[in-house]
């Protein structure tokens, strides 16, 4: 199977940092949405990558919606962009 960067979930992520208040549940949607379709290929020994990464950036973001919009909550996020831009999707 050929495998990808999830370059769609991670513009989604960066567009619900600047997306402004009226648009952000929009983009919290479809960044849920865009979960529910991806599909994490396993990296080496780590068999559980697919299943926890879903459910981190679920998190991260839930957080980052009802914290609203703290900066601990954007830095956290940013790093979840940056964890996401290594793996690679089916």
């Amino acid at each position: 199977m050929d495998s990808k960067k999830p370059q769609k979930l991670i513009n989604l992520l960066n567009e619900l940092i600047i997306t402004d208040a009226s648009n952000l549940q929009q983009v919290y949607l479809n960044i849920s949405k865009e979960i529910l379709k991806t599909d994490f290929k396993t990296i080496g020994e780590n068999h559980f990558g697919h299943l926890i990464v879903p459910r981190y950036i679920q998190l991260a973001t839930k957080e980052y919606v009802y914290s609203s919009r703290s900066k601990d909550s954007e830095k956290s996020l940013l790093e979840l962009i940056s964890i996401i831009e290594d793996f690679e999707i089916l």
